[in-house]
Formats: C-alpha cells, sequence, structure tokens
C-alpha cells in the first residue's frame, strides 16, 4: 500500500492518541521503528502483512475524522485537495490567492492562505464558493464521501437562503458562427437565470442555439459568462463568447467557442465539434469578450 499524505495524516494521528509509535506498535502489532520510518518517509510503501494489521486501526480513524468532519462543517486540508485547487486556479487564469479571495469576494486572505497551505481546515461553505468560482462539479473534488454529502449541503443552504437577482438571458447564442447581437429575447426564449445577489462578477447568460460545441455545450444550454476586460487574462483553450465590432460580418455579432490568443494578438475561435474548424478573427474586431463559467443547471432553478 503506497503511503499518500491522507494516509500518512491517519497514521500521525493514531499514533498520537496511542501516546507514541511503542504504544501504537503494541496495539497494532507492527514494528515501531517501521512505523516511525512510514511517518518520516523514509519509507513509501507498507507491505502486505503490515498493512493488515494497520488498516483496522486507520479506517477506524478515517470514520472518526469523518465524523468529527460531518459535526463541525469542516472539510480536511490536503495537499491532494490543495493542489487540485491550484490545478484548477491555474486553469481558470487566476495567478494567486488574492485573485481567488476576490473572485469569491471573500472577506480574509489569511484565512485563504491557511487553508491552502494545510494549516487550517476548510470551512464547507467557503469550499463551495471556491468551487463553484473555478466552476469544479463535486463530484471530481478530492474529498471524502462524507465531507462531498457536507459540502453539497452547505451550497444547497446558501442557494437556498441567499438572496438571488434575475440574469436577463440573450437567445440564439450561435455556436460556430457570428449571429445578430441585437436579437433580443421573445415569449418562447428562456426566462431569466438566478444567480446569488453577493456574487459580485459581470456575467451575462447566453442561450446556445446549434451543434458546433457538442458534446461540450449542447444545443439549447444555458450558459453564464464572465465578461473580461482584456484579452490577456483569458486562459488558453477557454470557452468564450465573443463580441464583434460592426465592421466584421457585417453586422456587430455574438459568437461562442474556445479562445486561443495569437503571438500577433489576433484571435483563433475553435469548435469542440469533429466538423467545428475554426475561425481567424483579428484582434481590433473584437469589442467584448467574456469567459464561460456555468451551465444554468449549476444554479437554483426558479420555482
Amino acid at each position: 500500500m503506497r503511503i499518500d499524505d491522507s494516509l500518512r495524516a491517519k497514521l500521525v494521528r493514531s499514533v498520537e492518541e496511542a501516546g507514541g509509535a511503542r504504544e501504537f506498535s503494541l496495539k497494532c502489532g507492527v514494528n515501531a521503528a517501521n512505523i516511525s520510518r512510514y511517518i518520516n518517509r523514509k519509507i513509501l510503501c507498507i507491505n502486505d502483512d503490515n498493512w493488515e494489521k494497520l488498516a483496522p486501526f486507520l479506517e477506524e480513524r478515517a470514520i472518526a475524522e469523518q465524523e468529527e468532519a460531518n459535526d463541525n462543517g469542516i472539510v480536511r486540508s490536503t495537499r491532494e485537495l490543495a493542489d487540485f485547487i491550484r490545478e484548477r486556479m491555474k486553469a481558470c487564469g487566476i495567478e494567486n490567492i488574492e485573485q481567488l479571495r476576490v473572485r469569491i469576494n471573500h472577506s480574509s486572505y489569511q484565512q485563504l492562505y491557511r487553508q491552502m497551505s494545510g494549516k487550517l481546515n476548510w470551512f464547507a461553505d467557503t469550499l463551495g464558493q471556491v468551487m463553484e468560482a473555478l466552476d469544479v462539479e463535486l463530484d471530481n473534488l478530492p474529498v471524502t464521501p462524507r465531507e462531498r454529502r457536507i459540502i453539497g449541503h452547505a451550497m444547497m443552504k446558501r442557494g437556498v437562503s441567499g438572496v438571488m437577482r434575475l440574469l436577463p438571458v440573450i437567445g440564439g447564442c450561435i455556436c460556430g458562427s457570428a449571429f445578430d447581437a441585437e436579437k433580443t429575447l421573445s415569449r418562447n426564449s428562456a426566462a431569466p437565470v438566478p444567480v446569488p445577489l453577493d456574487d459580485r462578477r459581470d456575467l451575462r447568460a447566453f442561450q446556445l442555439d446549434g451543434m458546433m460545441m457538442e458534446p461540450t455545450l449542447l444545443n439549447s444550454d444555458i450558459v453564464v459568462a464572465e465578461v473580461a476586460e482584456d484579452l490577456l487574462q483569458i486562459p488558453d483553450n477557454a470557452l468564450t463568447v465573443l463580441r464583434f465590432h460592426d465592421g466584421f460580418f457585417n453586422k456587430a455579432r455574438l459568437c461562442c467557442g474556445r479562445f486561443h490568443l495569437l503571438a500577433d494578438k489576433n484571435v483563433v475561435l475553435s469548435f469542440d465539434h469533429p466538423g467545428g474548424g475554426f475561425i481567424h478573427i483579428p484582434a481590433s474586431c473584437i469589442s467584448w469578450s467574456a469567459v464561460i463559467r456555468h451551465r444554468i443547471t449549476d444554479f437554483t432553478a426558479i420555482p
């Protein structure tokens, strides 16, 4: 059994509760010197014989930690979780913890810093806000099943109790080609999207029309996009909505696709459908841009 950070943490807690490696050795039957080597990273794998002896005690430790987290609304701050969040931050173009703090409208940089560095466990509602900002699905988060339920409950509670605002949906956003941006909502268009009132981001909602972004985005999907002030802030390959100046495609238009900024500062918009291809857009023809953050299913539905 390979010793990862989570397993090592359980072993450390079990040894501490037993009163030391010698005392824990007497309980589990594994040599005290080996236990110390496991903890100090001098041995990176536990052989099958020793694992059979250790597993029952570590499973008890895991159950106790899950129950403790359930009681306090706490999610353990592991290295695996921190690394996962950093990777998602990088993919979303968030360079540091301060930018993450601003993104989730959090009041304390120090709290986020300590949670990311493993010095403080996560509060479930804070971790839920981070997930929303980084567009992370709950099932993909590297936490225990019980912690996942805690986070889901905190997110649901926040969505129900929080004050919402309605975001109008622009209909007919074509995937793979431009469309007339002057097209407005009709009686058959989607209802406005509810978003948390305390979300300070400049958000816009669009209903997609077309199959050129399948299977990532489907026909009639509603997406919520955050306005980007500068093309340089948009991560490569990000899902975006761009608006063109009047001189491009003859009218002021919008288009949905994957964003690629070239060395000459011009833009290529590509499409996920196997026959989608791409279009080349001079940067001077882009008047407005936004990065897609959510599908409508990520928000609480209107009753």
